[in-house]
């Protein structure tokens, strides 16, 4: 490069670097001085468009894909990757049309009637994605996220969980030590459920979608962490930023603005590294950790002022341990706050159930209890709604809790 600094494919080679590096400013000048020099370069072109799908300009993605494209019409991977932006963009039908494309061109991409499948999913599809996420796994039988998917859009389909079941079984033959499936085949048989989600669970839940979580969750109306932050400020009163905070289940950092106004030192934990390479992307953390939620606590004995965690806990299903370990980590007058999802109850009965999603759901009685046996005093426990699943509203508890002061 430094022999020949006007070399157009080591520029765009060494864009996509950067890019990888986090360094996407220098990725899109690295880039755009590559098609200056190689304006029909249809590689440098689909990366482009990668990388603005990655940072979410969605736009600009499409602009450089069609670029490619219509420099070659039968390029594959291109009319795939505009069939995900159109997606994204809320353009449904374009979207199919370019997937349908890609799979004429290249019938035999597993992954291109995969991102087909969820398409049509996310429509209402169901039947139709069901066969295109079986075809997927026709071409490529060991492909757990069309596993995935497709147990998602049987459940939904059918609303009984038989043929689920069965997938879920020929999932599990196939790999047999895959956590996923047998995490989710517990939560439908009711059978093997664990206290909480496995490490190797939600290590393979978020690094699978790392990359796509923010977009994932425009579709999901999500305001847990801001319904928490509102909880979090009536406790606390006015931000002065002088507090030690942990976000556990920090995932992408999005929601680091949130916190930064109360902190005078902010820390992200989270058990996903693709999840935590993210954070550190969007920069709005004065340190980051990979590790799991109780044992970091655990290991902090007194050394946060609040600890916060947004849709977290609901991959335990007992919430006593991390709560103690919660309580243990706190200075006195320090803030416990998280979110649950909520399960309807009288008190009486269960304290807390595994959903086909593999999400907890805990009743309010359990919460109260888990509090008091960590020696929290209840600040406010409210109900309301954290996000939509299908277009209704996921109904949770917004919970504070105070340790003592000494």
């Amino acid at each position: 490069m430094a022999q020949n600094p006007e070399n157009a494919s080591a520029l765009h080679f060494l864009g996509v670097l950067s890019h990888q590096r986090g360094d996407d400013a220098a990725a899109l000048e690295l880039m755009r001085r590559a098609l200056a020099l190689a304006p029909d370069d249809v590689a440098a072109l689909n990366n482009l468009g990668n990388i603005h799908l990655e940072r979410a300009a969605l736009a600009d993605a499409e602009g450089a894909y069609r670029k490619a494209l219509a420099l070659r019409p039968d390029f594959a991977d291109g009319h795939n990757n505009l069939g995900l932006v159109l997606g994204m963009l809320d353009r449904p039908e374009e979207a199919e049309a370019a997937l349908e494309r890609a799979i004429a061109l290249e019938p035999r991409r597993a992954d291109f009637h995969h991102n087909l499948g969820l398409l049509l999913r996310r429509r209402g599809a169901l039947a139709r994605a069901i066969a295109t996420f079986r075809a997927a796994l026709t071409l490529d039988p060991g492909r757990s996220r069309s596993f995935e998917a497709m147990i998602q859009a049987q459940y939904r389909h059918s609303r009984t969980p038989a043929d689920t079941i069965a997938t879920l079984k020929e999932w599990l033959a196939r790999d047999p030590d895959h956590a996923g499936a047998r995490h989710i085949l517990s939560a439908l048989t009711g059978e093997g459920i664990e206290p909480r989600a496995s490490d190797r669970y939600i290590k393979r839940l978020f690094d699978g979608y790392a990359t796509s979580f923010d977009e994932h969750l425009e579709h999901l109306d999500y305001v847990a962490p801001r319904l928490l932050a509102a909880a979090v400020g009536r406790a606390l009163g006015a931000p002065g930023g002088q507090l030690s905070v942990l976000d556990a289940g920090c995932g992408t950092g999005r929601w680091a603005e949130l916190l930064r106004p109360f902190a005078r030192e902010l820390v992200g934990v989270d058990l996903s590294g693709g999840m935590l390479e993210q954070a550190r992307r969007n920069r709005g953390y004065d340190r980051l950790e990979e590790a799991e939620l109780t044992a970091y606590l655990a290991a902090h004995p007194r050394a946060f002022d609040l600890v916060f965690s947004a849709d977290t806990l609901v991959y335990f299903g007992d919430l006593g341990l991390v709560t103690r370990a919660a309580a243990d980590a706190l200075r006195a007058g320090g803030l416990f706050a998280f979110t649950v999802e909520q399960l309807d109850d009288d008190g009486t009965g269960a304290p807390f159930v595994l959903h086909y999603n593999g999400r907890f759901a805990h009743a309010r009685h359990h919460l109260v209890e888990a509090m008091g046996a960590a020696g929290l005093d209840i600040a406010s426990l409210e109900a309301g709604a954290l996000r939509s699943e299908r277009h209704k509203p996921v109904n949770g508890w917004v919970m504070a809790a105070r340790k003592p002061l000494d």
